[in-house]
C-alpha cells in the first residue's frame, strides 16, 4: 500500500523532474523494530522512486558508523547529501505538513542553492562561530513548514549553521 496517493505521485514526479537539477542522497537512520522508522523508510522508499536523481540509503541507528560523522542523536533521522552536507537533520517522518517541508529541501539541496538575499547570505558566510538552530514542528501546524524551511535555507548559505527539525510528536523531550 502506498503512503503517497497515486494522483499526487503523478504530480510530484512532474515537479522534481522540472526543478530538480542534481544528484541528492538521502540519508535515512532508523531503528530496527520501531514503527515510525518503518514509517519513515517507506515513505521515503516512496520518494526516492519518484526521480532518478534521489538516491536513498537507510542506516541501523545502533550501528553504523555514519550516526556518529553525521552527528545523528535519534532515530528516525533525515539527512540528504547534494554536493555537501548542509548540517540538516529532520528527527521523526515527515509526513502532513511537514512532507511539503521534505519536497523543498530535496529541491533546494539538488540546486544546491539557498536562494536568499545576498545581504543574508553574506552574514551567514562571516559567522565567526557555528551556530545551532532547532525548529521543533508539528504535523498540524500551518507555519512549521515555512520555518522549518527558512532555517533549512540558512544551513544552506552558511557552513557554520547547523538546523535540527524536530517532530515534537514523536520526540516531545
Amino acid at each position: 500500500m502506498s503512503v503517497i496517493p497515486e494522483g499526487d505521485t503523478t504530480a510530484l514526479k512532474e515537479i522534481l523532474a522540472e526543478e530538480m537539477r542534481g544528484e541528492v542522497t538521502i540519508l535515512l537512520f532508523v531503528k530496527i523494530g520501531d514503527l515510525s522508522s518503518e514509517d519513515a523508510r517507506k515513505l521515503l522508499e516512496e520518494v526516492s522512486s519518484l526521480s532518478d536523481k534521489i538516491k536513498l540509503q537507510i542506516y541501523d541507528f545502533e550501528k553504523a558508523q555514519e550516526v556518529q560523522k553525521y552527528g545523528i542523536a535519534r532515530a528516525p533521522a533525515v539527512t540528504l547529501r547534494g554536493k555537501r552536507d548542509y548540517n540538516i537533520r529532520y528527527y521523526g517522518v515527515p509526513f502532513e505538513q511537514e512532507f511539503e517541508t521534505l519536497i523543498e529541501w530535496l529541491i533546494r539541496v539538488s540546486k544546491g542553492s539557498a536562494e536568499l538575499e545576498e545581504n543574508t547570505m553574506r552574514a551567514l558566510r562571516e559567522l565567526g562561530e557555528e551556530k545551532k538552530l532547532t525548529v521543533l514542528v508539528t504535523y498540524a501546524c500551518p507555519q512549521c513548514p515555512l520555518v522549518a524551511q527558512l532555517a533549512m535555507r540558512f544551513a544552506m548559505a552558511g557552513e557554520k549553521v547547523r538546523v535540527d527539525v524536530i517532530d515534537i510528536f514523536e520526540f516531545p523531550e
